[in-house]
């Protein structure tokens, strides 16, 4: 059996899930509820605590639905950084990321946007765009502001 170089407490990265809704639909997604619910700064802080008793994270991604749909998004993502020290990922389908929200990220203290940007979404930046061409307009955004770019896809079997 391999076994990974992180395991149990020592896994330095964890995923906090900040908002149920979202501005696009993917045909894999279990967020189906098109009206957002907010965690609120309250809920996070304990969910956050579940996370620290069961890893040793340095590291953590906001994802939801869409978390740049989130009202406090930047007050979030200065608590993880400032208060926590933590290394702040935003995971988007990077609809509303645009110059001022990547800016915004930036000084709020998030370093990396991992954008989900692929075929068969149903977003609407994207009909009769080339995919590629938006993947790289929004990834220079980030690279432009200082945020490193990422792209995840979701593997599926035509």
């Amino acid at each position: 059996m391999m076994r990974l170089p992180w395991h149990g407490r020592c896994a330095p990265h964890a995923i906090l899930d900040i908002i149920r809704g979202c501005n696009c639909r993917c045909r894999h997604c279990y967020n189906a509820n098109r009206s957002a619910k907010f965690k609120s700064l309250v809920e996070l802080k304990e969910e956050l605590a579940v996370i620290r008793r069961a890893r040793n994270v340095t590291t953590i991604t906001l994802s939801g639905g869409e978390p740049l749909l989130h009202p406090e998004l930047e007050r979030i993502v200065s608590w993880l950084h400032c208060d926590e020290g933590l290394t702040v990922c935003t995971l988007t389908n990077g609809i509303a990321f645009d110059d001022a929200k990547a800016e915004a990220l930036r000084r709020a203290g998030c370093e990396m946007v991992t954008l989900h940007i692929q075929e068969g979404q149903l977003r609407p930046d994207l009909e009769g765009a080339d995919i590629d061409g938006l993947r790289r307009e929004k990834g220079g955004i980030a690279w432009a502001h200082g945020l490193f770019p990422a792209l995840i896809s979701t593997i599926e079997d035509h």
